[in-house]
């Protein structure tokens, strides 16, 4: 499927933790089948967003909003049949009420890196299958899950205690996916990374019911 991609991230000093810089670089590779592929940190980019057919989250927005007017235009897309890959930080969308309210979960601590294996929850889901377990050395991230019809997709063991690293649910007539890998650009390099982030894109761009 020729998809039209918009990913939003945050450049240079205003991304403290997560630079867009290299990782909208890793992305359009994994995603080097899509029509168009369009990375940008300019939020009012949002304004349009009904010309695409998906949204890449990787925000690093924390503390910060976004503007409401493109707060609003993602939440309608999302409730209107719109798809979202939030990756890593991209769930710093979280500030805003309803966009929080539509992603299902929020980011709220994480410990020192270490090397964590990403494991998929037993099933057939179409974005787990066929992933193996997978060990990526990345920030431990704790979510809280705010909404209800949270279909847990991926987990990781932290010193004996299993958490949840990915999770997707329907919002509105939208289609949102939420992963916990995606520190640094190198860790976009693991080939069942990749697999997994097609794998969610290609479920949050689907009109129809194959899970």
């Amino acid at each position: 499927m020729a998809l039209k991609i918009l990913a939003l991230g945050n450049y240079g000093k205003s991304a403290p933790y997560h630079p867009f810089d290299e990782v909208q670089n890793k992305l359009r590779a994994i995603f080097s089948d899509a029509e168009r592929f369009y990375a940008t940190d300019d939020p009012q980019s949002l304004l349009d967003v009904s010309r695409y057919d998906a949204v890449l989250s990787y925000l690093d927005i924390w503390g910060r909003v976004l503007p409401e007017n493109a707060a609003r235009a993602l939440a309608d897309y999302l409730k209107n049949g719109g798809a979202l890959l939030a990756l890593h930080n991209g769930i710093s969308l979280q500030g805003d009420k309803e966009l929080l309210s539509l992603i299902g979960g929020r980011f709220v601590s994480h410990p020192a890196q270490e090397a964590l294996t990403f494991c998929p929850v037993p099933g057939d889901h179409p974005i787990t299958r066929g992933i193996e377990p997978f060990t990526l050395v990345e920030e431990p991230y704790r979510f809280e899950f705010t909404g209800d019809e949270i279909e847990l997709l991926l987990t990781y063991d932290y010193h004996g205690q299993t958490y949840p690293a990915g999770w997707c649910r329907r919002a509105g007539a939208g289609r949102v996916v939420c992963l916990c890998p995606g520190h640094t650009p190198e860790k976009f390099d693991d080939p069942m990374h990749q697999r997994l982030l097609r794998q969610a894109l290609d479920w949050c761009v689907s009109k129809e019911r194959t899970d």
